[in-house]
């Protein structure tokens, strides 16, 4: 048992019949809990956060009406009260006029139900949108942009996500020179561009510090959900291109002359088949990582390890 940042003490059993002993005994024994933790406390299980992609909300669809909820669990044949809580991850104020699909926050009951989901995906009005578990990221302040605290612990000028400029919010700018907080006066990307790099120097030592950010599961009784994802390769660890055609005997003259234009295009196809392609403003190239599981009965989910703008 542990005091977190927050307050509230997080109790950790060896066994899941001993968590669901202890939460029988607190309905038992509320006065003699209340007498050690306060009058004010409340137990409350571990949950399981989800992240949905693509949503459409555009329709009747609510998060926060229960009924709503009801219907996913019906359409999906899910236990009751497996879904506790849903939340669109950005707020309605900052979507756009033509947006017609968000990403919706998923808290689950059950590892179990929560793993068959990233799976298996799910069926929200009337679409199937594909399920990934909820990846610890590191903490950003929206006032100045900074990582590392809140809002409501931050000392600092507030500055706008999109250029870094104290004269404006950010749903005010008009800016169209993107600048980030975290990278300096040289950056030419905005403070919440997920592929920003200092963001995603801080996501890898955070990935680092928490084993259980690198699996692509809830970790259960079942062995497959221990799966850990592919270690990332980086860019020193590519492989090197191959070398240049050897320099080629003239059979007239006798002295090496340099390859012909065919032998220098072959040699190019194959040099930039060697290297991972990206498309025209996607970023960084993406290497292809295998996926290894022993133990079939949950297999890879769908999409890994990516990271959500904010």
């Amino acid at each position: 048992m542990w005091m977190t940042k927050c307050g509230a003490y997080l109790l950790e059993f060896d066994t899941i019949d001993s968590a669901q002993g202890f939460c029988e005994h607190a309905d038992r024994e509320w006065t003699a809990l209340e007498d050690v933790f306060g009058y004010s406390m409340t137990v409350r299980p571990k949950l399981y956060p989800l992240i949905a992609r693509l949503v459409p909300c555009l329709g009747c669809f609510n998060p926060s009406n229960k009924a709503d909820l009801e219907m996913i669990e019906d359409e999906n044949c899910l236990p009751r009260d497996s879904i506790v809580e849903a939340s669109w991850l950005k707020c309605l104020e900052l979507w756009s006029p033509q947006q017609s699909v968000a990403t919706l926050r998923i808290i689950c009951s059950d590892p179990e139900v929560a793993n068959n989901l990233i799976r298996e995906c799910i069926f929200v009005g009337g679409r199937q949108v594909t399920i990934q578990k909820d990846l610890k990221e590191p903490i950003r302040c929206n006032n100045c942009q900074k990582y590392g605290h809140m809002r409501n612990e931050c000392k600092d000028e507030s500055r706008c996500a999109n250029c870094s400029e104290t004269s404006h919010l950010t749903a005010d700018c008009r800016s169209s020179h993107p600048r980030c907080v975290a990278c300096g006066p040289n950056s030419t990307h905005s403070s919440t561009d997920c592929m920003c790099p200092t963001f995603k120097r801080l996501c890898e030592e955070l990935d680092d510090r928490l084993p259980k950010n690198q699996m692509p599961y809830f970790p259960t009784d079942n062995p497959s959900s221990w799966t850990v994802s592919p270690p990332k390769r980086s860019q020193s660890t590519q492989l090197p291109p191959p070398p240049p055609p050897p320099l080629q005997r003239d059979p007239v003259t006798g002295p090496l002359v340099p390859p012909n234009d065919w032998a220098m295009r072959r040699w190019s196809r194959t040099a930039n088949a060697s290297q991972p392609q990206a498309c025209p403003g996607a970023g960084p190239p993406v290497v292809l990582e295998t996926w290894t599981n022993s133990a079939s009965q949950l297999g890879p989910p769908k999409k890994l390890g990516q990271r959500l703008e904010s």
